[in-house]
């Protein structure tokens, strides 16, 4: 479907068309038109056409099905930018910062009741808000790794456990996981037997992305000449070979 709104602005009037699809909008073009172009000459409000095939409709420029075509536009953008910061940051799947969005964004009330230069500058501080969030959860990840670098010593198989449930695929965890199995590899096979299916799924998605300068070949040597057995190791080690190189 698509939506093409009339905005005064002045003196002039700016088209914004916006397309939905699976119930998410998205501002597709804007172009500035003349007075003659847009049908309307009251510049208190916006002018919406929804397809070629249904009637034209005017309404206020703050009315609330324009709100939630402008305002879901922006949401939609913003959840797209920062899916991509979290994915090349802190692993798309964090749990952390999902409860962390999801405990910060705008209610759904304020979509259709808020003027879109509003909504505009909410989620502008919502942006930085989660950008500070990610860097906080990755400099967390960062310090991790230094002490596991430090102190891989002392590391016991409770230390390992809590971390196979919280690490993601970051770099900073990929270079911890290197660490763990190199110097405890029995105790990582102990770990990822005790993790859920859809844990065990998290971690070898990522498994072929360890960055590129860490030579993965001690680390598979190390899996492979523990006396534990199964299908998890197996998966682990060929998920390996196939990053490297």
């Amino acid at each position: 479907i698509e939506y093409n709104i009339i905005i005064p602005e002045n003196g002039t009037y700016i088209q914004d068309k916006y397309t939905r699809f699976k119930n998410q909008y998205r501002l597709e073009s804007r172009k500035v038109i003349s007075s003659n172009e847009s049908g309307t000459s009251n510049t208190n409000y916006e002018e919406l056409k929804k397809s070629d095939s249904i009637k034209f409709i005017t309404v206020h420029h703050c009315d609330s099905f324009v709100n939630i075509i402008r305002n879901s536009a922006v949401s939609t953008k913003l959840r797209k930018q920062i899916d991509s910061i979290t994915r090349e940051s802190i692993g798309y799947d964090n749990k952390d910062f999902q409860e962390f969005y999801s405990a910060n964004r705008p209610p759904w009330k304020s979509v259709y009741q808020t003027c879109h230069a509003e909504y505009k500058v909410m989620i502008r501080n919502l942006k930085q808000e989660l950008q500070s969030q990610i860097m906080s959860i990755y400099d967390g990840k960062q310090k991790r790794y230094s002490w596991i670098r430090a102190n891989h010593a002392s590391i016991n198989q409770d230390y390992i456990d809590s971390f196979m449930l919280t690490c993601d695929a970051a770099e900073p965890d990929y270079r911890s996981i290197d660490l763990i199995i190199k110097h405890h590899p029995d105790l990582f096979v102990s770990a990822i037997n005790k993790l859920s299916e859809i844990d065990f799924y998290r971690l070898t998605l990522g498994l072929e992305s360890f960055p590129t300068d860490i030579d993965l070949t001690k680390t598979i040597q190390s899996l492979k000449l523990t006396s534990s057995k199964g299908a998890r190791k197996r998966k682990v080690i060929n998920k390996m070979k196939n990053n490297e190189g």
